[in-house]
């Protein structure tokens, strides 16, 4: 069973690094990103300070077709993966030519 610990809500509508979010609770991430927006680009990123950033590589669950996990993408998607370990996570923005992405982040707990 396992609980959440962590869920935020990010509208993206501009290049940059999105606030990062304390994922040190949680056992599990997830990220949602959809919405209405032309051009997307982003990336996964972890961190143990909030100061230098790693790339993050989720496993994309909304596309079968996929069998290596991802570390950004240019579309809507819906990833996870074990995040134990790591103090911060965000989305790097790195396009967006229009519109607005909704980036949904979900942390979850184990029980143990």
């Amino acid at each position: 069973m396992a609980t959440i610990v962590l869920e935020t809500t990010q509208t993206i509508t501009a290049t940059s690094p999105k606030p990062y979010v304390d994922i040190s609770e949680s056992d599990w991430v997830a990220v949602q990103i959809n919405g209405g927006f032309t051009g997307l680009s982003f990336q996964f990123q972890v961190s143990l300070d909030g100061t230098n950033w790693g790339t993050f590589a989720m496993h994309q669950v909304s596309n079968s077709n996929v069998v290596n996990d991802i570390t950004g993408g240019s579309g809507t998607l819906l990833a996870t993966k074990p995040c134990q370990g790591y103090k911060y996570f965000r989305t790097n923005v790195t396009a967006i030519s229009s519109g607005e992405a909704i980036v949904k982040i979900v942390g979850t707990a184990l029980e143990k």
